[in-house]
């Protein structure tokens, strides 16, 4: 926690669901997600803009940092909690859709902090 290898690491873990699971959906029933965090990681990822502008204005980059960590916390969370790759076609489907979402918003988030992104640790 509260390290460049960590938010690595949660970043890995979204890179190796998204290749184990091959293409991801265009359209997917997002109704389908429904666990408390995947709801969660939802509005974590939605934060990122926000937080970009309030680091950049405030001229704070733990913001980010702190940002990237608690995404990181919630991906391997919902990790833990929430197969993908084994449930059932529409939930496999929105999961899919989430986890390449979150992989998006942590890979920018890296980026911005400079903390390089390892597609395998």
């Amino acid at each position: 926690e509260n390290s460049g290898p960590f938010i690595q690491y949660a970043y890995t873990r979204t890179r190796g669901i998204l290749r184990k699971a091959g293409e991801v959906p265009e359209e997917f029933d997002a109704s389908h997600l429904r666990e408390e965090i995947e709801i969660e990681l939802i509005y974590k990822i939605a934060e990122l803009p926000e937080t970009i502008r309030n680091c950049y204005w405030l001229m704070r980059p733990d913001i980010l940092a702190q940002y990237a960590n608690d995404l990181a916390m919630l991906i391997n969370k919902f990790y833990e909690k929430c197969p993908v790759i084994a449930a059932p076609k529409g939930v496999r489907e929105a999961r899919t859709a989430l986890v390449k979402a979150a992989s998006i918003a942590l890979g920018n988030a890296m980026d911005i902090l400079g903390i390089p992104r390892l597609d395998k640790m």
